[in-house]
Parts: C-alpha cells; structure tokens; sequence
C-alpha cells in the first residue's frame, strides 16, 4: 500500500488492520476499572491498595471507553459540520477556540465540582472576545464580517506549526511530559466519576447487619467497614475477612442518606457555616442601607 493510499485509510480501517490499537481497548477497559474502584474505595475511607480488578470490571471498562471514543468521534464529525456554515457569526461560536475553551472549562467544572453554567459563561465571554476582536482591528477598508472571518482563519491556521518550533530535546520532554498529565488527568477524572457514582449506588450488608457496609473481593476477601445509623459518618476502621461465599448472606440497599467519613462531614459543617456567615452580612449590609 502506498503512502497516499495510507493517508485515505479511515480510522475504522486503521483499527481493523492493526491489531496493536484493537489490543490497547481492553488495556484502556482494565485501567478505568481499576482507576474506578480506586474512587470507590477512596470514597468510603478504605485505602485503594485494595484496589482489584476482574474480568467483569474489565469487561465492563472495555465497553464504557469504545462509548466514550464513538461519542468524541461523533462530536468531531458534528464539529467539523458547524464548522463549515458560511455564516460567519455561526462559525464564530463553532470554532476550534471557542469550543476548545468550552470543553476544558466543561472538564474543569466537573473536576471541582463547580456549577456547569460557570463553563458555559467562560465560552461566551470568549465569543464576546473574538467579537471585541474583529471590532478593534486596524482594518478600516475590511467590513466587520471580513475582519471576523480573517481571524477565525489566522486561528485555525497558525502560520508556524507548534512541532517545527520544537528542538529535539523539546520533544523528547514533550513526549514523556504529555503522557503523564494525561494518565494523571484521566485516573483524577474516573475516580471523580466514582465519586459520584458512589453517592447513589445501592450498598451490600451482611443480612441482620444494617451498620456495615461490605466490599466483596477476589478469593472470597471480603472488606467490612461500620458506620453511625443516625448521622451516616463512616468509622475510620475497616475489617478485611475471608469468608465462605455459600455461608456469606448479603443483602443490597439504598441508604436515603449518603455516606460520609469523618474529615468530610467536618468539611461540609465548616462550609454550611461559612455560608450562613456569608448571608448574614449580606443581609446586615442591606438592612443598614435601607
């Protein structure tokens, strides 16, 4: 096959003939179970060095990232679709800048559990901005579209590619710098996932035994952790045992309240505090206006 002939392969070709991309699914699918159950141990204050992973989670963590990349391939496809309007106002919002910044701050948000609105009101604050653009230019002879259009050009295509601008030592430290941020990035972002997960899902307790929630293991392990019926805050301890599984009854149910450890439902008290503090000299400031 020819280069030219490569360069027209589509990506579904490209990862039917090489078997390498096909293998790294289920490495992909074995490192979100294991970065998953790391946020749901996590969450309930048990150290993830018992974090463990078996054919069901990689199974299901396989599926979950062949999900995710058809659902960023299809945002791809339906951007370079807005992207080709002629109208140049639609293009403006479509653009790869502003979209760029609306998904970052979108990542960002979920990251910090932040509200969602706060991501979308940094993409039309940067709208306004390549509008302010278009609106200072230099440019008396152009029209105002003309002057819009030139700069969603110029930022959509740099006249110096980033990579000819990097030396060989650069790269090699860009090569082994990106990798890293983005294994940091994603396992930050599936234990976040685990986070919420963990918050609603339904729970296992050893039937009779409604204070301890249980973790079922490999090898019949299984992770015993108590917590208060009345305020829900889960002991710091946790028992690892080795039970029979044909001897073991385990019960599943949903707490109306979740679960929390001690060191957060401090937080969330000093919080709570902080706000009723925060409104009470608003209130007092506008009571000594009015």
């Amino acid at each position: 096959m020819t280069g030219i002939d490569n360069k027209k392969m589509t990506i579904l070709e490209r990862i039917r003939k090489d078997p390498l991309l096909l293998s790294a699914l289920p490495v992909i699918g074995s490192f979100i179970a294991f970065a998953f159950d790391m946020g749901i141990l996590d969450y309930f204050d048990i150290p993830t060095e018992y974090a463990e992973i078996n054919f069901y989670s990689i199974y299901s963590g396989t599926v979950v990232s062949i999900i995710v990349f058809c659902g960023f391939w299809m945002l791809f496809a339906l951007g370079a679709v807005f992207s080709s309007n002629k109208n140049i106002y639609y293009r403006a919002a479509s653009s790869a800048a502003p979209l760029s910044i609306l998904a970052i701050s979108l990542y960002l948000m979920f990251l910090a559990d932040l509200p969602i609105w706060y991501a979308f009101a940094c993409y039309l604050f940067f709208i306004a901005y390549i509008y302010l653009q278009a609106l200072l230019a230099k440019d008396k002879s152009s029209t105002f579209s003309e002057k819009l259009e030139n700069i969603i050009e110029q930022s959509e295509q740099p006249s110096i590619s980033p990579r000819a601008k990097l030396k060989t030592a650069d790269r090699f430290l860009l090569i082994a710098v990106v990798p890293f941020i983005v294994f940091i990035a994603l396992t930050g972002t599936i234990m976040r996932i685990a986070y919420i997960a963990a918050e609603g899902m339904e729970l296992s307790f050893i039937k009779g035994d409604n204070n301890t929630i249980v973790f079922k293991r490999n090898n019949d392990l299984y992770i015993l952790k108590r917590f208060d019926p009345d305020t829900h805050i889960l002991e710091h301890e946790f028992t690892l045992r080795k039970l029979d599984s044909n001897q073991i009854v385990l019960v599943k149910a949903k707490l109306n309240h979740p679960l929390v450890t001690s060191e957060k439902a401090k937080l969330k008290e000093e919080q709570r505090a902080t706000r009723e503090a925060q409104t009470k000299t608003i209130s007092n400031f506008f009571k000594s206006i009015f």
